[in-house]
């Protein structure tokens, strides 16, 4: 199913409208708390967005943050193996107290078959309508400390997930057997537009091919198996967006694709990102402008990738990782950023 058919249809909320508008939007992840009290996320996230928090009517929220332009808000789903709030409960309170649609990420890590269809039916019947399918970070991973026992489920893949989800929307299971109606869930799937680049390589090709091609294949699968857009990992190089999007067009992916923003900090968080984070690739010198403007820098480098693929890309999708002042002010210069592509 495509956007057209996604908005007709009413799948999937504000979000599918936004999408179909041709009007890049923005998007950000969030990570719900590690506990079971949300009121602090909620009223950080309220102030973000310049409104208090409100009570909602069991109803996906409405797109209502125009001078934002953000189309909804990613709620992850046990990042890094860690335990935290359920995102369809997290991203249930974001719509009905906040006011903007959740995006909810749902991982193979955690439950079988059948949880995941009882999680996502109970989902929808909280008005979610926005999906993200990831595998999901392995618990052997991500040991930050001794968890016993702990082990990933992983009785599907990405690609069956995907599938799943078309089942539900068509108004059975995933065994064919009927449901008592039909989900309206929009869902997309992640990429990687780094896969095969090295950030020590001055080539415009990366070194790795045979891991670009393979990138391009999974995002191929998992569009034929329901994903109606994309969102990627971390972009910081022009000429790799524009190498992937070359091969993804090539491989005749034509979904919308939001492309990923992480707001630098310093060159110390670039070093990080360069060296413990699989496909992260940074261009000669951005770390060596890190080194001398540290976040002032790191807030053009920002400006600067976006006003280039803007033109380009569905959207954006920003990393702020939980920090507020850092959300406000990359969202202002997207905004300023897209404003001024817009006007030429």
């Amino acid at each position: 199913m495509d956007l057209v058919e996604a908005e007709d249809s009413g799948l999937g909320g504000p979000l599918a409208v936004a999408l179909r508008s041709r009007r890049r939007v923005i998007t950000m992840e969030w990570d719900p708390p590690a506990g079971a009290d949300a009121d602090k996320a909620l009223d950080d996230l309220s102030s973000l967005l310049g409104r208090p928090a409100i009570q909602g009517e069991g109803r996906p929220a409405q797109v209502d943050s125009p001078s934002l332009r953000l189309a909804g808000i990613n709620v992850t789903d046990g990042p890094m193996a860690s335990l935290r709030m359920s995102p369809l409960v997290f991203g249930h309170l974001l719509q009905q107290e906040v006011g903007v649609q959740a995006i909810c990420h749902v991982t193979c890590r955690d439950r079988n078959l059948l949880g995941l269809q009882s999680e996502l039916l109970g989902a929808h019947a909280l008005g979610i309508r926005a999906l993200l399918a990831l595998g999901g970070d392995p618990p052997h991973v991500f040991q930050r400390f001794p968890r016993p026992g702990l082990a990933g489920v992983y009785h599907t893949d990405v690609r069956g997930l995907l599938e799943l989800v078309t089942h539900l929307n068509q108004g059975q299971d995933a065994w064919g057997q009927p449901l008592t109606g039909p989900t309206r869930f929009l869902v997309g799937a992640a990429i990687n537009p780094g896969a095969g680049w090295d950030s020590w390589q001055t080539g415009d090709e990366p070194v790795r091919p045979e891991k670009l091609e393979a990138e391009v294949a999974k995002a191929r699968a998992k569009m034929l198996a329901g994903a109606t857009f994309f969102q990627t990992q971390p972009v910081f190089s022009v000429r790799v967006w524009l190498r992937f999007r070359e091969a993804l067009q090539a491989a005749g992916v034509d979904v919308p694709v939001i492309v990923g923003l992480w707001p630098l900090r310093d060159a110390r968080q670039a070093h990080y990102l360069q060296s413990e984070v699989p496909g992260t690739y940074l261009p000669a010198g951005l770390t060596d402008r890190l080194e001398r403007g540290g976040r002032r820098e790191g807030e053009r480098i920002l400006a600067e990738l976006a006003a280039e693929l803007a033109p380009t890309v569905a959207g954006f999708h920003l990393f702020p990782r939980n920090r507020i002042a850092v959300a406000r002010r990359s969202l202002e210069l997207l905004v300023q950023s897209l404003e001024a592509v817009d006007a030429c």
